[in-house]
């Protein structure tokens, strides 16, 4: 159990008091048992009940000490971002979502859908906000992670992955028939904010999805805008035997990933998200948490950039990310958990992980 006792070791540092609160989570992680290997380990837990939030490390097996406000990379947290540009422009007049995508997807990408044998006058960006378009994921490709292997320097575009997905993926079926996790969707979508805002997607999502007034300082997109004038550092991230540093950022930037964060950013933002802070309308909030039918059929629970998920007795909102990280918002009791995994192989640690520190934080 070095995982508990060595987080704990950070989280005795907390308020006074929360002492009660920090012997009750101890004790359910101490019950949770999860298990990350050798990955290090950050959490973040924000409740009510608490004076200040938990913050704590664990180092990987042999590692150097880890700054729980580390930065990192947060892949497919990063859809949650998206999906609140997307939705903001829909608030603001400038999308409909359930028009067709040929209307808004920037020509050369309708032109590679169509090559592909899709019809983008069936695809709505509705449809890829709650993956049910049909697409297929190029981040599933087993041909893409060769690739990725062979050459991780490499500079990936987006056109080069809707192309490997069209050539490569198996259709999923029909626009709007069934519930598919798709990258390649999200791609698609990072492009239509950008034609329909006209401004770069960093400079869109950071103008549309609330980042700058929620005082995100240590938020940026790697590679498509500078880091943030004294972010804390960068955590030493492993995925498949390699540094995240020796892969470059590409291949996971235009609207499925590409995020730079750490938890306590985060968290402040899946909050944000999830309990409709980010919008004025109604509607728009409910779309960000209302999960789609087929994703219902599926067993999945997603809406739009967000997955619906019971903990502790009640609904709950989070994502994940495929470096290790997952983020949870459950707004009956106001707790809010991040935490990441040093290496990408011991994610299957942190759902059991969150699920204790929120059943200990209600």
């Amino acid at each position: 159990m070095r995982l508990v006792s060595a987080v704990f070791l950070a989280l005795a540092a907390c308020a006074p008091a929360s002492a009660d609160l920090n012997g009750e989570l101890e004790a359910a992680l101490e019950q949770a048992g999860t298990a990350s290997g050798d990955a290090g380990v950050l959490i973040y837990v924000e409740a009510p009940g608490l004076e200040t939030a938990f913050s704590g490390s664990r180092p990987a097996a042999d590692g150097d000490p880890i700054d729980p406000a580390a930065t990192m990379r947060i892949a497919s947290n990063t859809k949650t971002f998206l999906a609140a540009a997307a939705l903001r422009l829909a608030e603001q007049g400038a999308l409909d979502l359930d028009a067709p995508i040929n209307d808004t997807l920037p020509f050369h990408l309708v032109i590679l859908l169509e090559d592909g044998g899709y019809d983008v006058n069936a695809i709505t960006a509705r449809m890829l906000l709650q993956h049910v378009s049909g697409l297929p994921d190029h981040a599933q490709l087993d041909v893409y992670f060769e690739q990725i292997m062979a050459d991780p320097q490499r500079l990936w575009s987006p056109e080069e992955q809707v192309a490997l997905a069209m050539s490569d993926g198996v259709r999923i079926g029909a626009p709007g028939e069934r519930f598919s996790y798709s990258d390649t969707g999200y791609v698609l979508l990072g492009a239509i904010i950008e034609n329909v805002h006209g401004a770069p997607l960093a400079d869109s999502v950071r103008a549309l999805s609330g980042m700058d007034a929620l005082g995100l300082t240590a938020t940026w997109w790697e590679g498509l805008e500078l880091e943030p004038e004294g972010a804390p550092e960068r955590l030493n991230q492993t995925a498949f035997g390699l540094a995240l540093a020796e892969i470059n950022p590409s291949m996971d930037l235009y609207g499925g990933g590409g995020l730079v964060s750490n938890l306590p950013d985060l968290a402040r933002y899946h909050r944000a998200a999830a309990s409709g802070a980010l919008f004025d309308a109604p509607d728009i909030t409910a779309a960000m948490t209302t999960p789609s039918e087929q994703s219902l059929t599926a067993g999945s629970g997603y809406s739009m950039g967000l997955f619906g998920r019971e903990f502790a007795g009640e609904t709950c909102y989070e994502h994940s990310g495929f470096w290790g990280t997952l983020a949870v918002y459950c707004p009956d009791s106001g707790v809010t958990v991040t935490a990441a995994v040093t290496d990408a192989s011991g994610f299957r640690a942190l759902p059991a992980f969150v699920r204790a520190a929120v059943e200990a934080a209600r």
